[in-house]
């Protein structure tokens, strides 16, 4: 009975594939799963004698400082004074773990005295328990992990993850909420976008914008916005005591009831401030502009090529998609503002065609109906229907994020404009 639960969900998982995951890579981490949820009830096994002892000590204590003594009824130790009295030795753990062997020991002379022929069944599980405190400490320790080696398909994975990840902020997170994150947008059932956001989604959206930086996805000058934007809306939400409250109302910035003051909440804000305030100490050194810029709009284009087509019009694109990744694949690495802007004004020429050809699509999928109260103001909102649903994400949605990152990179070079040379400059150097 105690490995049918750990068995039950990891079969279960192996047969729920989601749908953008590949089988090859489904199932082999589906079987390591499985492997994994069977040592973990095998180990939980070997462990119940001293489980059991640990109980029955505790209930007995109780029971006694209730009814006999009346003291010590508050005796509290804390996980720290636990961990420092722990010993972790080969023989502290043997001596630590003695219910195991014990209980071992015990029922196997008990079987050999008055069921001998049962001893055979039981022997596995007596050895397990035999050998309990071996395996414990043999788990417990240190161990060297093996370093991440992701093959080409999984990191294009992972960046697409990403990049569909961030236009959620970029879309969602505008004037339509004074730029603080909704916290969430429901598709099933439709319900649409839920107004309303707490410290923990504003610290997110606060960080997603250093990671969007990161990733290529957005430029300096458009974190330095969008940053100021959402800290500009912070000064005007009421507090308590110089605490956010932990809900509020995006569209009117009241703090929606009950009203209380969540110390998780606002700790999770507190600590993606700390980093908040790391990533933006790092930008007066860093170059306006990063080769980054050009891999994320490689990866909006990738989801561009995968975006649902009409199928008459899908072969006049091909042709200028191909044009624009030899682009971006032919873009100089080494920093230079004058080729780097040759290359951005073609892309930006190349992605102003691609929304024209675009916008006369229609997606393949059918729409999500998920009406929203008002349309949304980010010109990277998804395409709606007249009944104000928003539909699934079309080539002409990434062609439009495609253009506009073109165009948001054009201006970030141009900031450099006034500045002689043909290096790619930093915030100091060109404030100097």
């Amino acid at each position: 009975m105690l490995i049918v639960p750990g068995l039950v969900g990891a079969t279960v998982a192996l047969l729920r594939r989601p749908d953008d995951r590949r089988p090859s890579a489904h199932f082999p981490e589906m079987g390591r799963e499985l492997g994994r949820a069977l040592g973990r009830e095998t180990f939980a096994l070997a462990m119940l004698p001293y489980d059991a002892a640990i109980a029955l000590g505790a209930i007995a204590r109780t029971l006694f400082r209730l009814l006999v003594s009346h003291r010590h009824l508050l005796e509290w130790r804390t996980s720290s004074d636990a961990q420092r009295a722990a010993r972790v030795g080969f023989l502290g753990v043997h001596l630590t773990l003695w219910p195991g062997p014990l209980m071992a020991i015990g029922l196997a002379v008990a079987l050999a005295t008055w069921q001998p022929t049962s001893l055979v069944w039981a022997s596995p599980l007596l050895v397990l328990w035999a050998l309990s405190p071996t395996l414990s400490w043999w788990l417990s320790r240190p161990t060297a992990l093996p370093s991440a080696r992701l093959s080409s398909e999984d990191v294009a994975f992972l960046r697409g993850v990403a990049r569909r990840t961030w236009s959620f902020f970029e879309t969602f997170v505008g004037a339509d909420d004074h730029h603080l994150p909704p916290d969430n947008v429901q598709e099933d059932p439709p319900v649409g976008v839920a107004h309303r956001t707490s410290p923990t989604n504003i610290g997110l959206s606060l960080t997603a914008n250093l990671a969007a930086l990161d990733l290529g996805y957005l430029t300096v000058g458009g974190l330095i916005d969008r940053t100021s934007r959402t800290l500009a809306t912070l000064d005007r939400l009421e507090r308590h005591r110089g605490h956010f409250l932990n809900w509020y109302d995006t569209r009117t910035l009241l703090p929606l009831r009950p009203r209380y003051v969540s110390t998780v909440d606002s700790g999770n804000l507190a600590g993606h401030l700390l980093t908040l305030a790391s990533g933006l100490d790092e930008l007066a050194h860093r170059p306006l502009l990063g080769l980054e810029i050009f891999t994320g709009l490689a990866d909006t284009l990738a989801l561009l090529e995968s975006a649902p087509w009409v199928g008459q019009i899908e072969s006049v694109p091909r042709s200028l998609r191909a044009r624009l990744a030899a682009e971006l694949a032919s873009v100089p690495r080494a920093p230079s503002r004058t080729e780097w802007k040759d290359a951005l004004t073609r892309l930006s020429a190349g992605a102003a065609e691609l929304v024209a050809v675009t916008s006369t699509a229609s997606p393949l999928a059918p729409p999500i109906s998920m009406p929203i109260s008002s349309p949304l103001a980010s010109p990277l909102a998804p395409p709606m229907t007249p009944s104000g649903a928003i539909t699934t994400p079309t080539a002409f949605t990434w062609a439009v994020a495609f253009e506009s990152a073109c165009r948001d990179a054009l201006v970030q070079l141009s900031v450099m404009d006034e500045v002689p040379g043909d290096a790619v400059l930093s915030l100091d150097q060109v404030a100097a």
